[in-house]
């Protein structure tokens, strides 16, 4: 009997190897009718210098090519057929020729696209609604075991919603002051700069299932110890977007897919099409969506005596160090030193030892506050 189970046993094991052995065949998943669609990302609102259309086409599934299109015709049509025509500098990016232009709170508009090769699409006209306060920006200390996990947490409040379902779509831009560790006369006004950032984050959120229809205490980012940021002063301006049920939902579900991709049983991006149709082939889908939204926008600053005590926040040059060479007292270590990638960054004539100093770094950053930003202080630095 116990021979009969042993047999059992390895005519069951056998099967099992001939059956996952029988599986391992490559799997081409039927993915090239998705291939080489139009896909349009594009918004307008009532802050100025914010319309744009970026067009590109999908690709085929192991190219990661960014894919623009270029010199297509983009016009931008409101209720009362008002038509602007936009330009494209490059990338697939296109705007009006006024770099300040923006939409009508209460106007309805829509985008017309025809591309090069006869395709013609367009946006479903949408108006633009009354943007909903944004009542506060404000943050909270958080302490944590490590540097990456202590900083600040930045909020939003939103209060004043009358009672309404709203959807909002918020993005910020940063902007903070830093100083290099070491001046040089070569470059005297390259010690104090500004960096400016705006993080390709995705954040949105509604009151729909809320009974006070108010958002509180919302976490919209966080500025870990472990940058420069709060180092000698930070602002943020976050914008908060009033978007329409239609365009919320396509939102949601974006992000549910990027949040989920990996998996060959992923929820196919196919199934996001948004408020944009092909007018000459209806069955041919066009990717994205053109938001129309109310906007607005809130600054705050965050300067060093606020974190003081708080946070031991980096200067962010840890990494920089100085040597120096004399050309006639220290011709080899000159050598060495030039050899090995350290950069000039000063000279003064020492009388001590009849010679010419060289003083090096091991990176123009460390003297050159333009390699990471800009010498030319923001119009709102001072402005509080």
């Amino acid at each position: 009997m116990e021979r009969y189970k042993t047999f059992g046993r390895k005519t069951r094991a056998f099967l099992l190897i001939i059956f996952l052995t029988g599986c391992i065949s490559p799997f081409e998943p039927e993915i090239s009718k998705y291939e080489d669609l139009i896909v349009v990302d594009g918004a307008i609102s009532n802050i100025p210098g914010s319309v744009y259309v970026r067009l590109s086409r999908t690709s085929s599934y192991n190219d990661h090519a960014k894919n623009h299109i270029n010199a297509a015709k983009v016009t931008l049509i409101d209720d009362m057929d008002n038509r602007i025509q936009f330009i494209n500098p490059a990338n697939g990016r296109y705007t009006p020729a006024d770099p300040d232009f923006s939409g009508e709170i209460g106007r309805s508009y829509k985008i017309h696209i025809e591309t090069a090769d006869g395709i013609v699409c367009e946006s479903m006209a949408e108006t633009l609604p009354e943007p909903i306060p944004l009542d506060d920006v404000k943050y909270e200390f958080k302490d944590g075991r490590n540097d990456r996990e202590k900083g600040l947490q930045i909020f939003v409040d939103v209060l004043n919603v009358d009672n309404e379902n709203a959807y909002f779509y918020w993005e910020y831009t940063e902007t903070w002051e830093f100083e290099v560790p070491y001046k040089s006369s070569y470059v005297p006004d390259a010690s104090t700069c500004y960096k400016t950032a705006k993080p390709p984050v995705f954040i949105i959120n509604s009151t729909l299932n809320l009974v006070n229809k108010q958002i509180l205490n919302y976490p919209l980012y966080f500025i870990d110890n472990t940058t420069n940021r709060l180092y000698i002063k930070y602002s943020v301006n976050v914008t908060q977007h009033t978007l329409s049920q239609q365009t919320y939902v396509y939102y949601h579900d974006l992000k549910e897919v990027n949040e989920n991709r990996g998996s060959l049983y992923d929820t196919a991006p196919i199934t996001l099409i948004g408020n944009m149709r092909n007018l000459l082939d209806p069955n041919q889908p066009v990717l994205g969506n053109f938001q129309v939204s109310g906007a607005f926008s809130k600054r705050i600053f965050i300067e060093k005596r606020d974190v003081a005590g708080k946070l031991n926040v980096p200067d962010g040059f840890d990494y920089c160090q100085t040597k120096y060479a004399g050309i006639k007292t220290g011709a080899l270590l000159l050598d060495s030193l030039s050899k090995a990638g350290w950069m000039v960054m000063d000279s003064s004539y020492n009388e001590a030892v009849n010679d010419t100093i060289i003083t090096f770094t091991n990176s123009r950053a460390c003297y050159d506050c333009t390699m990471n930003g800009t010498n030319i202080k923001p119009d709102y630095w001072d402005r509080e």
